[in-house]
C-alpha cells in the first residue's frame, strides 16, 4: 500500500501510509489486547483499562522504524506528536524491536529503491567478503587492484570532431586531462574536466579556432589561456542537459562534417585543477574512504612520475565490484603459492 500511494498524484510519498498503515494494524491490536484481556465491571467503560490509540500510535512508530530504519531521530518525531513523555518508553522498545527484525530480514526500503534506480551508493565502511565467511582486509590491497586501467585521456587542445566522437561512443562521465612535462615528453596529469562540461563548451561554436600548434604547453601560454573564458561558470554548472536530442544532433553533426576535424577547442580555462588524485599503491580502504567523504564521482590513479595509469569512479567501489576484482586476485595469490609448494 506504502508503494502504490508513493506513485500517485497525492503528495503522500511514504511516511503518510506507513504511519497510517502501523496505526492501523496497531489499532487491531489494541482492540484486540482489550477485548481478550482487560478487565471490566459494570460502572467502568471499555477504555478504562487501555485505550487502543496508545497501541496505533506504538504501531505507526514501529512500522515506520521497520521501514526506514530511523531510531533517534523517529523517536523524537513521535514524541514531538504526542508531547506525553510517557510514551518515550514503549516507542523507545517498538522502534528497536522492529529495526533488529528488520536488519535481520532484509535491508531497508530506501536501499531497496535505490538498487532498483541503480544509483551506487557506498556504505559508511566496506564489507568485502571471499567465499561466504571469509571478510576481505582492504588494507592489505591498493587502488590499482580496483582501477580502469589505461583511461581516454585529453589533451588541453583537442579537435572539436574527436571530442564529439568520444561523447558519442563512450559513456564515460569524466576524463583526465593530461600535459606535456617541461623536462621531457612524458604526459603528466594536469586536471579533470567531465563530460557534461565537454558537451556545454561544444554548443559554443565561437570557441572553435584553428590551431597550427596544438602542444603548446608552454606555462606563460597556458596563463594566458586561463585568463580567458568564453563560458560563464554558472552555465558549466549544470545538473543535466535541457534537450538531449538537439545534443545528439549536434555531435552528429560535428562528426559527420570534416571542417570540425581542423578547428580546435581550448579546454585549458575549464579543466578542474584541483581533482583529487592517488599513487596506484595507495590503500584501497583509505580510497574508499576519501572517494565517499569527499563525494567524489571520478577519482584518477597516477604513478610516481604523475603519469595517469588508471580511474575510479563510484561503481568499481560499489561491494560486488569489490568482490569480483579481490575474489580474482586472491584466485591467482592462492595459485602460486600452490605452485610453490608443489616446487618444494
Amino acid at each position: 500500500m506504502a508503494c502504490w500511494a508513493s506513485g500517485t498524484s497525492i503528495s503522500s510519498g511514504l511516511v503518510v501510509p506507513m504511519l497510517f498503515i502501523g496505526g492501523l494494524y496497531g489499532r487491531i491490536v489494541g482492540r484486540a489486547m482489550v477485548s481478550f484481556f482487560g478487565v471490566f465491571t459494570e460502572n467502568e467503560s471499555y477504555w478504562s483499562w487501555m485505550d487502543p490509540g496508545a497501541f496505533a500510535l506504538i504501531g505507526a512508530a514501529s512500522f515506520f522504524g521497520g521501514v526506514s530504519r530511523l531510531t533517534m531521530s523517529l523517536t523524537v518525531i513521535m514524541m514531538e506528536i504526542t508531547n506525553d513523555i510517557q510514551f518515550l518508553l514503549p516507542i523507545m522498545v517498538a522502534i528497536m524491536v522492529a529495526k533488529w527484525v528488520g536488519d535481520f530480514v532484509t535491508h531497508p526500503l530506501y536501499h531497496a529503491l535505490l538498487e532498483l534506480k541503480c544509483i551506487p551508493f557506498l556504505d559508511s565502511e566496506p564489507v568485502v567478503f571471499h567465499g561466504d565467511t571469509s571478510l576481505i582486509n582492504l588494507e592489505l590491497y591498493s587502488a590499482h587492484h580496483v582501477m580502469r586501467k589505461d583511461p581516454i585521456t585529453l589533451h588541453q587542445k583537442e579537435p572539436v570532431q574527436y571530442i564529439a566522437n568520444l561523447l558519442l561512443n563512450t559513456t564515460h562521465g569524466g576524463f583526465p586531462v593530461v600535459k606535456m612535462s617541461k623536462n621531457s615528453e612524458d604526459q603528466i596529469f594536469y586536471g579533470l574536466i567531465t563530460r557534461l562540461e565537454l558537451t556545454v563548451l561544444l554548443k559554443h561554436e565561437d570557441m572553435f579556432e584553428a590551431l597550427v600548434d596544438t602542444r603548446n604547453d608552454s606555462p606563460a601560454s597556458a596563463v594566458d589561456d586561463t585568463e580567458v573564458t568564453h563560458v560563464d561558470y554558472q552555465q558549466l554548472t549544470l545538473d543535466k542537459l535541457s534537450n538531449p536530442a538537439n545534443i545528439q544532433e549536434m555531435l552528429q553533426l560535428y562528426c559527420d562534417d570534416s571542417k570540425y576535424k581542423d578547428l580546435y577547442i581550448n579546454l585549458l580555462p575549464y579543466v578542474n585543477h584541483s581533482a583529487v588524485t592517488i599513487p596506484d599503491h595507495f590503500s584501497l580502504h583509505r580510497t574508499y574512504i576519501i572517494f565517499r567523504t569527499l563525494g567524489l564521482r571520478h577519482l584518477t590513479v597516477v604513478d610516481e612520475n604523475n603519469h595517469v595509469v588508471g580511474i575510479i569512479t563510484r561503481k568499481d567501489l560499489m561491494g560486488f565490484s569489490l568482490e569480483e576484482k579481490l575474489n580474482e586476485f586472491i584466485a591467482r595469490d592462492e595459485e602460486r603459492s600452490t605452485e610453490m609448494r608443489l616446487d618444494i
